[in-house]
C-alpha cells in the first residue's frame, strides 16, 4: 500500500514537464472567467491538503492547474493555500541568527546568519519536489509575487532550501527567489507601502494629504520618508526573513559540491537582485549588501571565468562509457581555448562581477583572474558582448590601486594581442594605463 505522503503515478521527469515554462509577467495578469473559476476551488484544496489520504489527489490538481497557460491561478493575498503547501512539510529548520535591532542590520553579517544548517528527511524529497514546483509556477504569475513574499512560511522554507544537496529542488528553490527579486526589499518600504496601500484598500479615504504625499514618494523615487525606527518595527519579520537569503547564497557559491545548473540560476539571481535595489536613506540597501560580498564568493566567481568544458576538471560529469574523457584530449589540444572553457558560466561570472565593481566592491588581486580575462577579449563563442565585459572588468580594475601590479603582469601579452585587434587596443591604451582614483 502506498504512503498518503507519496506522489503517486509521478515521476520528476513529468513534475518538470508540469513546470511552467514560459517567463514571468512584468505586469499583473487580469483575472479571466477561468481563473475566477480557479480561485473558487481554493477552499477546496486547503481542505485536501490537510487531509493525509487526499494530499496526493489535491498536489497533482494543484501542479495541472497552475501549470497550465489557460488558466491564471492567483493568489489573491489569501496565505491560507500556501500555508497548509509549506506545513506537508516535516523537516528540523536551521538556526539562524535573531536579527533584534536595526543596529544588528550589518551588510557584512548579512552573508553569516546562519548558526546551523537545515535538515530534510531524504524521504521527504518527492513531496517537496512536487511543493516547489507548485511554487514555482505561482512565481510565473506577477500577481503572486507579493503574497509570496509576504508570507514568512514560505519564504522560510524556501531559504532553508538553498542548503540542500538535491540538484533538482535547489534549481527550484534558487528560480523561485529570482522570480521573487523584484518584491525583495532589505529596508521594508516595499511592505510598508502595500500595508498601506493594499492590505488597507477600503480605509485609503482615511489616509488623507499625508497618504497622498506618502504614495507620490513612492512613485516617482521608489523610497519614502519614514522614521527608520517606524519601519524597522512595521516590517520587521519581513525584514529579518529577507535578510537570511544572503547566507544561502553564500552557501551555494563556497560548497564544493555545488553543481553547474545551480550555479548558472544563481548569477542570474544576483543579477536579479542588484537590477531591483529599493534606494533608502538610513537602511542599508541590496546594493550596499553585495558592497560587503565575501572574498570567498568573489573567489567563486573569478574561478568561474575559466571553468573546463570536459574532462576531469569540468563541474558537469561526462559519462567515460559514451565519451572520451581524458585530462589531456585532441579537443583541447587543437582547438585551444574557445572549444575548451565552459562558455554559459564564464559569461554569467563576467556580467556579475561587472555589475559588483560598478557598485565599487574591492575585488582581491589575483593571477587567476587576469589570466582569465585576457582570453575572453578575443573570445569568438558564447554571448557576444563578453568581450565588452572583459573590457569594462579591464577598465573598473585600471582605476584602482591594487591592482596596478597585476596590469602589468598581463601588460606584454595585452600589447601584443593589440597589435592584431583593435577592440584590445583601445583596452590596452585607455584602461591599462587608465588613472586609478
Amino acid at each position: 500500500m502506498e504512503s498518503a505522503w507519496e506522489i503517486t503515478g509521478t515521476s520528476n521527469a513529468e513534475l518538470d514537464e508540469q513546470t511552467r515554462k514560459r517567463p514571468r509577467s512584468v505586469s499583473p495578469v487580469p483575472a479571466s472567467s477561468l481563473s475566477q473559476n480557479v480561485s473558487s476551488e481554493k477552499d477546496d484544496l486547503v481542505k485536501q491538503l490537510g487531509n493525509a489520504k487526499e494530499v496526493n489527489k489535491a498536489l497533482n490538481r494543484l501542479m495541472n492547474m497552475t501549470a497550465s497557460h489557460e488558466l491564471v491561478f492567483t493568489l489573491e493575498n489569501d496565505d491560507t493555500l500556501m500555508k497548509a503547501l509549506v506545513n506537508l512539510v516535516n523537516y528540523e529548520e536551521g538556526e539562524r541568527v535573531n536579527i533584534d535591532s536595526l543596529e544588528q542590520l550589518s551588510p557584512k553579517k548579512a552573508w553569516k546568519l546562519v548558526k546551523r544548517e537545515p535538515k530534510f528527511p531524504l524521504s521527504a524529497t518527492t513531496l517537496l519536489h512536487a511543493i516547489l514546483v507548485i511554487f514555482r509556477n505561482f512565481s510565473f504569475v506577477a500577481a503572486n509575487l507579493r503574497p509570496m513574499t509576504q508570507e514568512l512560511s514560505v519564504m522560510g522554507l524556501l531559504i532553508d532550501c538553498l542548503y540542500l544537496d538535491n540538484t533538482e529542488l535547489l534549481i527550484h528553490s534558487v528560480f523561485i527567489l529570482a522570480n521573487l527579486a523584484p518584491v525583495l526589499d532589505v529596508t521594508g518600504q516595499k511592505i510598508l507601502a502595500d500595508k498601506l496601500f493594499l492590505d488597507n484598500a477600503e480605509n485609503l479615504h482615511k489616509l488623507g494629504w499625508g497618504g497622498i504625499q506618502f504614495a507620490k514618494q513612492l512613485d516617482e523615487s521608489h523610497q519614502v520618508s519614514v522614521d527608520k525606527i517606524v519601519l524597522w518595527e512595521g516590517t520587521r519579520d519581513y525584514v529579518t526573513q529577507v535578510w537570511h537569503i544572503f547566507s544561502g547564497l553564500r552557501h551555494i557559491f563556497i560548497s564544493p559540491q555545488t553543481p553547474r545548473p545551480v550555479l548558472l540560476q544563481s548569477m542570474d539571481w544576483i543579477r536579479e537582485l542588484l537590477e531591483h535595489n529599493a534606494p533608502s536613506i538610513d537602511m542599508p540597501t541590496m546594493h550596499d549588501i553585495f558592497r560587503e560580498m565575501p572574498q570567498d564568493v568573489l573567489q567563486k566567481l573569478i574561478d568561474c571565468l575559466w571553468i573546463p568544458r570536459l574532462g576531469p576538471d569540468a563541474l558537469d560529469y561526462i559519462n567515460p562509457v559514451t565519451n572520451i574523457v581524458s585530462r589531456v584530449s585532441t579537443l583541447k589540444l587543437f582547438m585551444g581555448y574557445d572549444a575548451t572553457v565552459d562558455t554559459d558560466l564564464r559569461d554569467r561570472a563576467l556580467e556579475s562581477l561587472q555589475q559588483l565593481l560598478e557598485l565599487g566592491i574591492s575585488v582581491p588581486s589575483s593571477p587567476r583572474l587576469y589570466n582569465a580575462l585576457l582570453p575572453c577579449l578575443t573570445t569568438k563563442v558564447g554571448r557576444n558582448d563578453a568581450p565588452a565585459l572583459a573590457c569594462g572588468i579591464y577598465k573598473s580594475l585600471g582605476k584602482s590601486e591594487i591592482h596596478q601590479e597585476g596590469l602589468l603582469y598581463v601588460q606584454e601579452r595585452m600589447l601584443e594581442l593589440a597589435s592584431k585587434d583593435s577592440r584590445v587596443a583601445q583596452v590596452a591604451l585607455g584602461y591599462l594605463y587608465a588613472s586609478h582614483d
